[in-house]
């Protein structure tokens, strides 16, 4: 899924991996650890996925780990809680390089749910748009 974002960002936005990063984990060893991984705990965009299957895209303006674990502890949807012990449940972060550029992570937010809603491969809609 790394690479299929990567590829996404790239082909819409000039200079994307100028712009931002893209970091992946398991939703296990996020809820498991308890180290602090400061390069997802900043602005940026969250990507639930499980191989080709997106369940959940969203934003955070401060800490987009905190945020995107927040999910599971609320349940969202009543579908987010069961995806805590699925080992092949990930999450893709995409971070601002310069958190001064608060603004493109509404622009990637809108254009991947858009776009993952349009392929109908979004298992999760966000209600803002």
């Amino acid at each position: 899924m790394t690479d299929n974002l990567n590829a996404l960002l790239a082909a819409e936005f000039l200079n994307a991996d100028q712009l931002f990063q893209n970091f992946e984990y398991s939703v296990i060893s996020l809820l498991n650890s308890t180290k602090s991984i400061p390069e997802i705990e900043k602005p940026g965009v969250y990507v639930y996925h499980e191989n080709e299957k997106v369940w959940k895209i969203g934003k955070s303006n401060s800490n987009v780990k905190k945020r995107s674990l927040e999910h599971i502890r609320d349940n969202t949807d009543g579908k987010m809680a069961s995806l805590k012990d699925d080992k092949n449940m990930f999450i893709n972060f995409i971070v601002l390089k310069n958190v001064k550029k608060i603004h493109w992570v509404y622009a990637i937010e809108v254009f991947l749910e858009s776009h993952f809603r349009d392929t109908n491969n979004l298992e999760i809609h966000s209600a803002r748009f």
